[in-house]
């Protein structure tokens, strides 16, 4: 299958860029890009394909969705396929208006409403009683369905001119880290979908909150960047699922990120807490036991061994792209840290900005500390570096689950698979 990009006009030719600056080699014809069709062009193609059955990666403000026509069974299908997505985990559909979501529910209580006219649009997935016209298939057998109303406008414009609710799971293999580019779809999904809208870096990075008002009192699912605090200012107290923060076996899952390991690169994480220093002393330590043997190498030798690109600027200038985080090393300080180590390490530090220069191991920053916002944008990508450079074992810093922090911290320990390390 030929995966196309839709995409706005650009300077630079991507496919001859993507070939140098990477390792990803794209399937023959595989990739085609427009730079000429405007954002309503490329929605209306977009729409076309969903239309006839098949599917298509929008953005999102959240993250990168694969989208079907929910009463398309066999676009439905597709979806799980491509994914990898086990069929017991529900979908959740997105509307361009109240009035679609209406459609889909046998009631909307009080609570929703509330919550619609202060979050809707956003990023906040409501999970209510299914009317007879959503498909179980949609719905993983459940008499629920979750709804979303995005506020990204090329999302919306897609949901509008197909004229029907889409299904749109994240855009990524199942279980890997969710995708906040073009770019990380092209990576999973290469040659399974038919086509990408490029829409650049999502705004917020992470997937949306999940609440279901089908329980007494409302439980939340799944953290995300409409906060418990903000949902219980205007509907009181709810309750917050077991699945959050540990683990859980053996019951049904509501919502996504429930029931499997999600959000997860190829190489094991740990989630390890205590303060700063501590952090960095753990990370260094583990650095002396699993290198002790290992022989000198030289600069070529590292940078061939890691995949390591030499140059630090970006490459797609005029770009949606972010190169700097998704594409190459962030934190230049790495390759200068295993030269003066004389040592090539499989372990890996996800950090915060500025803890690099102190860590003797190969680091990426996923943001700020205490900056939750630039922790959402960099997490996921940041993850997906690592598999680029053959990292095996993943130590990171853990976040403060407070707030929006909360949707970090589970997005973390269910990479992790709540494997966590307690330093204090």
């Amino acid at each position: 299958m030929e995966t196309k990009i839709l995409k706005k006009c650009s300077r630079y030719k991507f496919y001859r860029k993507l070939r140098k600056i990477t390792d990803f080699k794209v399937q023959v014809n595989a990739l085609k890009l427009n730079y000429s069709l405007s954002d309503d062009i490329n929605t209306t193609k977009i729409s076309n394909i969903l239309k006839s059955g098949d599917v298509a990666a929008i953005p999102t403000e959240t993250v990168y969705g694969l989208a079907a026509d929910i009463f398309s069974i066999q676009a439905i299908k597709k979806i799980f396929k491509a994914k990898g997505r086990p069929t017991d985990n529900p979908l959740i559909v997105h509307v361009s208006s109240l009035e679609q979501a209406l459609s889909l529910v046998k009631i909307f209580p009080d609570s929703a409403q509330k919550l619609a006219a202060k979050f809707w649009p956003g990023p906040l997935t409501m999970i209510l009683p299914k009317s007879n016209i959503v498909p179980f298939k949609v719905s993983a057998g459940l008499e629920t369905v979750a709804i979303r109303f995005p506020f990204h406008k090329l999302a919306k414009a897609v949901i509008t001119k197909t004229k029907t609710p889409l299904a749109a799971p994240s855009a990524n293999l199942s279980g890997s880290p969710s995708p906040t580019s073009a770019l990380h779809v092209l990576c999973d999904l290469n040659g399974k979908i038919p086509a990408i809208l490029d829409g650049g870096k999502c705004q917020i990075g992470l997937e949306s909150t999940v609440i279901t008002l089908a329980t007494n009192p409302p439980c939340l699912l799944r953290p995300g960047a409409v906060t418990q605090e903000q949902i219980e200012s205007l509907i009181g107290r709810i309750d917050v699922h077991p699945s959050v923060n540990s683990f859980q076996s053996g019951f049904k899952a509501f919502s996504p990120g429930m029931k499997y390991k999600h959000y997860a690169p190829k190489a094991e994480v740990y989630l390890v807490k205590g303060d700063r220093e501590a952090y960095i002393n753990y990370v260094n330590s583990l650095l002396k036991t699993t290198t002790k043997n290992t022989p000198a190498l030289n600069k070529s030798n590292i940078t061939k061994s890691l995949n390591l690109p030499l140059r630090t600027e970006s490459s797609l200038i005029g770009s949606n792209f972010n190169c700097k985080s998704d594409l190459e090393i962030k934190n230049s300080a790495c390759l200068e840290q295993k030269l003066n180590c004389n040592m090539l390490s499989e372990i890996g530090a996800l950090c915060y900005c500025g803890d690099e220069k102190d860590l003797n191991v190969f680091s990426i920053s996923y943001g700020k500390c205490g900056d939750v916002i630039s922790q959402c944008q960099e997490l996921f990508g940041a993850l997906r570096e690592f598999d680029r450079h053959s990292i095996k074992k993943i130590y990171a810093r853990c976040p403060e689950p407070v707030g929006v922090g909360a949707a970090v911290y589970n997005r973390l320990i269910r990479a992790a698979c709540f494997q966590v390390i307690d330093l204090k």
